[in-house]
């Protein structure tokens, strides 16, 4: 009697053991699971930030483009008109 309930207490404490070990892996698989996805998120958004930059970048080169091109002609059109009034 005494050493069935000995193998009882036994097998109850290798199940609880095993029990233990299998939350204190599903919880590190989990906590690996949410570092993962934090780690894509931030990857993302990093990714975004940087798309969102150079779209930035894009439009001030566009602009200085622009602006300059602009300039040129506008200078263009005075000198054109300078010399048309010289030469009258």
């Amino acid at each position: 009697m005494v050493a069935r309930l000995c193998s009882q207490m036994e097998v109850c404490r290798v199940r609880l053991k095993c029990r233990d070990q299998q939350d204190q892996q599903d919880q590190q698989d989990q906590q690996d699971q949410q570092d993962q996805q934090d780690q894509q998120d931030q990857q993302d958004q990093q990714d975004q930030q940087d798309q969102q930059d150079q779209q930035e970048r894009e439009r001030e080169v566009f602009l200085t483009i622009y602006l300059i091109s602009t300039g040129v002609i506008t200078a263009l059109q005075f000198l054109r008109e300078d010399l048309a009034f010289h030469s009258i």
